[in-house]
């Protein structure tokens, strides 16, 4: 029997306080766009590079222009939110034309992305937001619920959160995401490290996107955009705007797990050197770097690895992935025991 469609009208819409609470933090993370813009000095390598630039395409840059759709704080849009996010790569909009039904091959993929994986290590987004799909055992699968399995499926395997579970019985455990997209991954993890301090750091126009996805998935956790001073981990999510990135170092928190999915190999080297000289000093002793991005030389792009390579003492690499190869780097030679196969 097919997998049953979720659908736009099967969404379950967005309550008035929700909608007020995702307008507060777009107006915050607006004003620390706005003082980016106005504060003399900021490198070029903590700036909005290609499709987030504003005028380097006269037709129009979507990531920019949807950040700007999403400002004016729509009903509409923000009940179709996820029409609107495209970070893996696939619009989720295609689905519309189909159904909800995804290509078969989606299916095998998610099929094999959760063979070994105790349901609580199991994503499962909310039917909100425009997330569209089909209904397989109580989740929502399209291709994007896919990519994101697999992430939290490594990240499983490779024993990381058996490590951070451990954290968590004396402290907050704390998470830094270079580059977080609109927020899924973080959504995910946060379900499996509820008290973990979640840091999702990107430049503002795509911190409006993680902002926005997780004021309304996760509702119940404390969320705070970073205009100034350090970071105080309470078992929050908070936003820090790349040209910000001091307000972390000042925090002194060392960072448990570090996480950058495609978005590295899509940067100019002085950027992939950037943030990796970054997670290298914000790493705790024992904390370890996840991080899975594509070979883009072909393109004429730098190698993320080779670059990476040099401000980490062990690389483990974990099984291909579906969207570029994923490694786990830490700064000393001592990684997570893998959970058995």
């Amino acid at each position: 029997m097919p997998a049953p469609p979720v659908l736009l009208g099967d969404q379950l819409p967005l309550p008035r306080h929700t909608m007020a609470a995702i307008s507060r933090r777009l107006d915050a993370i607006e004003r620390v766009r706005v003082a980016r813009e106005s504060t003399p000095g900021v490198p070029a390598v903590l700036r909005p590079q290609l499709n987030w630039r504003e005028h380097d395409n006269p037709t129009g840059n979507p990531l920019y222009d949807h950040y700007r759709l999403l400002l004016g704080k729509s009903p509409e849009i923000l009940n179709q939110f996820r029409l609107y996010a495209h970070f893996t790569g696939y619009p989720l909009r295609r689905l519309l034309d189909t159904g909800g039904i995804c290509e078969p091959h989606w299916l095998e993929l998610y099929a094999a992305s959760i063979d070994g994986v105790p349901r609580e290590y199991r994503v499962n987004p909310p039917p909100i937001m425009g997330e569209i799909g089909v209904m397989i055992d109580g989740v929502i699968v399209n291709p994007d619920t896919v990519v994101y399995q697999e992430r939290i499926s490594l990240l499983y395997h490779a024993g990381v959160f058996a490590s951070l579970a451990a954290i968590a019985t004396t402290r907050s455990p704390v998470i830094l995401e270079v580059g977080s997209g609109f927020g899924a991954l973080a959504s995910h993890i946060k379900r499996i490290c509820p008290t973990a301090t979640y840091i999702c750091c990107d430049i503002a126009e795509s911190l409006a996107f993680a902002a926005t996805y997780l004021t309304a998935a996760c509702p119940d956790h404390p969320q705070e955009v970073v205009e100034d001073g350090a970071v105080r981990p309470h078992g929050q999510f908070a936003y820090v705007a790349s040209h910000l990135v001091a307000a972390l170092e000042r925090s002194q928190v060392p960072v448990d797990l570090a996480i950058n999915t495609l978005s590295l190999s899509e940067l100019p080297d002085e950027q992939i050197a950037h943030y990796g000289s970054l997670v290298s000093r914000l790493l705790a002793d024992r904390g370890v770097f996840f991080e899975q991005n594509q070979d883009n030389r072909h393109v004429g792009m730098g190698y993320t690895k080779d670059i990476l390579s040099g401000y980490f003492a062990e690389r483990v690499t974990l099984p291909q992935g579906t969207q570029g190869s994923a490694d786990l780097w830490s700064r000393a030679r001592r990684l997570p025991a893998p959970n058995a196969r």
